[in-house]
């Protein structure tokens, strides 16, 4: 098995960038960032570009205040989850 094919740098290079900054994650669609209908949105057209049916939500990073990701939870499961019921 090769250890270097190109999806191997591929993944390096993301994890790379990741460590970087926030704006990679977003710029690349990695975070989904916004209001409930911003996010919608952005799970709307990556839906529409890459046909997934299970989408998988971090609302916990880095140092996030405990109370933000339980608002950014509720938020999520209020707002956000009922658009693809």
């Amino acid at each position: 098995m090769q250890r270097e094919g190109p999806e191997r740098q591929e993944l390096a290079r993301v994890f790379r960038e990741c460590s970087k900054s926030y704006d990679f994650w977003t710029d690349s669609g990695l975070a989904l960032i916004g209001s409930p209908d911003t996010v919608i949105r952005q799970i709307e057209q990556q839906r529409e570009l890459i046909s997934y049916d299970v989408f998988s939500a971090r609302h916990r990073f880095g140092r996030l205040d405990p109370k933000l990701s339980h608002k950014s939870t509720r938020l999520f499961a209020e707002h956000v989850m009922p658009a693809f019921e």
